[in-house]
């Protein structure tokens, strides 16, 4: 059954951090503390939205950014639930630097497919914190890293961002978000990303010249400004010989 809360109102207040991450992390403390057990059904969005003091919007943001870490699961006309911990598997989040992940070790380019303006889909929607029905500018694009296609992308952006991008912008050679930096004049400060195995379809095969059903490595990364506000959802599949994801975990000193 669905658990209340029965405590004061726990509103939440904006700052350097966006209001749908503080949710975000505020759900996920209180599933870790067994406020929330596996299989325990959730606050309905509106009573989300009245216990923490946000919008549904913001609700939906974090609901979805669960959803991708697995930490919550979803049934058709029941409601949102906390999700049984794996066996196999598990979602970890790890900090990194953004400079190192935008640095290739070889010659980079692009080639423009396409560059469109028409409503995303739902999951990018929510990502780019666009209302319902609103529009999104799509570039299209083949990466190249030493003359060698290595990722087939699909960037979309705000149009108050897509109305500066356009096809020619992709032959710079400088990742696309770094021309965002350029054309909106503001830093990107944070960005996250989930990476996970799929199989390449027809056009992602064709692009990165692979047989279809070829595993590869998908990676949907959202890039935000220092006000909180997303600029881009870059949704990139990696050709499997040519990109590896790496990640170095140390321990702290005692």
């Amino acid at each position: 059954m669905e658990q209340k809360y029965a405590g004061p109102r726990m509103i939440l207040e904006p700052g350097p951090m966006p209001l749908y991450y503080q949710l975000e992390q505020a759900l996920k403390e209180r599933i870790q503390q067994n406020n929330f057990r596996p299989g325990d059904l959730l606050p309905t969005e509106e009573t989300l939205c009245e216990t923490y003091g946000v919008s549904r919007t913001t609700v939906r943001r974090a609901l979805d950014s669960l959803l991708a870490q697995r930490v919550i699961a979803r049934r058709r006309g029941v409601g949102t639930f906390v999700a049984q911990p794996p066996d196999s598997a598990r979602s970890m989040r790890l900090m990194g630097s953004l400079d190192e992940l935008l640095t290739y070790p070889g010659a980079l380019s692009y080639r423009a497919l396409s560059r469109t303006e028409a409503p995303p889909p739902p999951a990018i929607a929510r990502a780019l914190d666009l209302p319902d029905s609103a529009k999104a500018v799509r570039l299209e694009v083949i990466g190249y890293l030493d003359r060698k296609p290595f990722a087939y992308s699909e960037f979309y952006f705000p149009d108050w961002v897509g109305t500066m991008i356009g096809k020619a912008d992709a032959k710079v050679g400088l990742p696309i978000i770094r021309i965002v930096e350029q054309k909106i004049s503001q830093r990107i400060v944070r960005a996250e990303q989930i990476v996970e195995p799929t199989l390449a379809n027809g056009v992602t095969a064709k692009h990165l010249a692979l047989k279809p059903k070829t595993p590869l490595l998908e990676v949907v990364r959202t890039y935000y400004v220092a006000s909180g506000k997303p600029v881009e959802v870059a949704v990139v599949r990696y050709h499997p010989d040519r990109y590896r994801y790496t990640v170095e975990l140390v321990t702290h000193p005692a």
